[in-house]
């Protein structure tokens, strides 16, 4: 057991420094080609944090062990709003940027919402599955008709070859996979040891593990004073887990889940994703205010100590 803990912040370092990496390599990426830093915050981070949820899920279906794979999405999505951003919200400065708004949010609640009809019957087919990959497409397509930044930018934000940049967009991800893969396979052993179940195991442990990236990636960004990166990665990550993760799953491997449970939990996700999507909309000069922050963070460890106590076994 003491190797599983050991493991387990081995895994933690490596997704900091994952994180670390990533951010820069994507920031200088974005200063290069002119490319707005939110497009970049909403594609390709968002597939880097998003990957361990992907294969969670995926290989969860291969498996057999559906609800694993399903409490992960859900799990991480709610992770990602509440504590992700939460604590992204206290420790640094985020600003809303007007496209958030205008595409990422509204695809982000649409994405959600298609859940329900979906999980309704506890099982994902092929043709679900791709019904979620549509609004996942027609946002990746969408991203790339937005206009570029201007390209007056300092000589110095230049100066970084295209061979780096790769480097450290590549080797952030890779950390980031690495990372979350080692911490997520030690804590399922931890949470077995204590006997806890597959759905609650998906939600709680294994859910914050896959979001451990997206926590880390906000948190770097948010103190580097790149606040589109930190909003821009959480929402961009909660597209990715829906559209690409269980869509793509769905269409190659059909998969199915036995805790009726879920659709709490999926509820749960809507409401505060409205919240979410309210709090963006009305926020004054698109920005959050810190006591937003708190309110999220506690109501996330509220919410895994109801999944302990009423759902734990």
């Amino acid at each position: 057991m003491l190797l599983h803990f050991f493991l387990l912040f081995t895994g933690f370092f490596l997704l900091y420094l994952g994180a670390e990496i990533l951010v820069k390599g994507s920031s200088n990426l974005a200063l290069r080609y002119g490319i707005k830093k939110v497009i970049i915050a909403s594609t390709l981070i968002a597939v880097g944090t998003s990957a361990p949820e992907f294969f969670i899920t995926f290989i969860s279906s291969f498996e057999r062990t559906g609800d694993i794979g399903i409490g992960n999405i859900i799990g991480s999505n709610i992770s990602n709003i509440l504590l992700v951003l939460g604590l992204s919200i206290i420790l640094g400065k985020i600003t809303i940027n007007p496209q958030l708004n205008r595409l990422d949010i509204p695809i982000m609640l649409f994405e959600t919402v298609l859940l329900v009809p979906i999980l309704k019957d506890l099982k994902v087919t092929r043709f679900e599955g791709g019904i979620l990959l549509i609004p996942f497409i027609f946002y990746i397509i969408s991203l790339f008709y937005i206009r570029k930044e201007n390209r007056n930018l300092e000589k110095n934000s230049l100066t970084t070859s295209p061979i780096k940049i790769a480097l450290l967009v590549i080797g952030g991800i890779l950390l980031l996979y690495i990372g979350a893969k080692i911490s997520v396979k030690s804590g399922v052993q931890i949470a077995k040891y204590f006997g806890i179940s597959p759905l609650v195991i998906g939600l709680s442990l294994i859910a914050v593990g896959s979001s451990l990236p997206e926590l880390f990636t906000s948190i770097v960004a948010s103190f580097k004073k790149e606040p589109d990166i930190s909003f821009g990665n959480v929402v961009g990550s909660n597209i990715f887990n829906i559209g690409f993760a269980i869509g793509i799953t769905g269409v190659i491997r059909p998969f199915s889940f036995e805790s009726k449970n879920v659709s709490f939990n999926l509820n749960l996700l809507i409401l505060i994703s409205i919240l979410l999507a309210a709090i963006s909309f009305l926020s004054r000069k698109n920005k959050i205010p810190k006591i937003i922050g708190y309110i999220f963070t506690t109501s996330f460890f509220l919410y895994i100590i109801y999944l302990y106590k009423f759902l734990g076994e």
